[in-house]
């Protein structure tokens, strides 16, 4: 019963560390995506 609960206690804990750095609002996902869009943006403005 011991190693099933802390089981559970480490899955909710990376859990909350994901949502905390890669998966919120203001997380890394989100800034990749914003980034990769603009350096996107400034190669297709290039001429070759």
């Amino acid at each position: 019963m011991r190693h099933i609960l802390v089981t559970v206690m480490l899955v909710i804990t990376v859990i909350a560390i994901y949502s905390g750095t890669i998966g919120g609002s203001d997380g890394m996902e989100r800034k990749a995506r914003s980034t990769g869009g603009s350096i996107n943006g400034t190669i297709q403005s290039i001429n070759p």
